[in-house]
């Protein structure tokens, strides 16, 4: 992925881009000071890298994911916390965790014309907002589904309704034509 940063930032197209983060990994010694050395080979900037993980992987080992997390933040790499709302759900480690971003799960936005999905969602992208993190919702795959949240103030959205998985090639020149009008609103 490092590489692939560098040719687009070659070509001017410069975004970050999330990694997803197993168990295993995040339980590794040297975990931290490999991800260091890959970004350093590379010459990336840290903040073009979001490192993802789950609810569940969080809540495994709450004190060792937190002090990874940390280290991790401390060089400049970006953490999110993907699929919220699906696992512990718990509150507290929000504070834990140097946390940039909430992904709100899929599950939530499919039925969000549903009026307890709806109540979830605001509260999830209206708590995101007070602890000063950013909010994704994954899984957007109508207009009426990303005009909800656009009049929420959920500014980033993921999901077919943007893009179906694309090989790199067809990223790349979808990330070119959009440099004129952005992706997201």
């Amino acid at each position: 992925m490092c590489s692939q940063l560098k040719r687009w930032e070659a070509m001017g197209i410069e975004l970050p881009v999330s990694i997803n983060i197993s168990l295993k990994q995040l339980e590794q010694a040297d975990f931290v000071g490999h991800l260091i050395a890959i970004v350093e080979q590379y010459g990336v900037d840290y903040a073009m890298l979001e490192l993802e993980v789950t609810e569940t992987i969080a809540m495994n080992d709450v004190d060792d994911a937190a002090k990874v997390l940390r280290e991790l933040h401390a060089q400049g790499f970006l953490i999110s916390i993907d699929d919220f709302g699906t696992g512990y759900s718990s509150l507290s480690y929000l504070m834990l965790y140097p946390i940039h971003t909430l992904k709100i799960d899929r599950a939530f936005i499919r039925d969000i014309s549903s009026s307890d999905e709806v109540k979830l969602v605001d509260i999830i992208i209206n708590m995101a907002h007070q602890l000063g993190v950013d909010v994704i919702a994954e899984g957007v795959e109508t207009r009426e589904q990303m005009e909800y949240l656009k009049n929420h103030h959920c500014r980033y959205i993921q999901g077919y309704l943007i893009s179906k998985p694309l090989p790199v090639e067809e990223i790349t020149q979808m990330l070119i034509r959009s440099q004129s009008q952005p992706v997201f609103y």
